[in-house]
């Protein structure tokens, strides 16, 4: 058979292209890459299911590095967060809470006593003991 324009035939391009495939494979520098993306997925992934297992484990009581996981599971924060989202939280210092700012808590009174809770901060008063902070809350809707 005569194909034009080319000196080889089919099943010899295959085989070069084959052998551009072992050149990539071998390549130190691309192997680097991929080890890196590969051990910070892992160590990602390991760490994420450590987090939820420690919270399942201990009733949201611990946390790994003050982040902690929650799902949304009510329409309260809606539009901002709907039911099924993921967050992320992490513990921080009271004084570094605004107004504006979402937090995640253990609810004490009401319908939300010894849940989980995420509301928006719409304002912050000082209690009668210096370092003693009343925050109120509320939800988006």
């Amino acid at each position: 058979m005569n194909y034009k324009g080319a000196n080889m035939r089919p099943y010899e391009t295959i085989i070069k292209g084959e052998h551009k495939l072992e050149k990539l494979k071998n390549n130190k520098v691309l192997r680097f890459i991929w080890n890196v993306i590969y051990w910070i997925l892992v160590v990602f992934t390991v760490a994420t299911l450590l987090v939820v297992l420690l919270q399942r484990t201990s009733n949201n009581a611990l946390s790994l590095g003050g982040l902690r996981i929650f799902n949304i599971v009510s329409e309260s924060m809606v539009p901002k967060y709907e039911i099924g989202d993921v967050l992320l939280s992490k513990s921080v210092n009271s004084d570094d809470i605004k107004i504006g700012d979402d937090v995640v808590y253990n609810g004490e009174k009401g319908d939300v006593a010894g849940k989980i809770v995420t509301h928006r901060v719409v304002e912050i008063e000082q209690g009668e003991n210096r370092g003693t902070y009343f925050s109120y809350t509320r939800a988006c809707k």
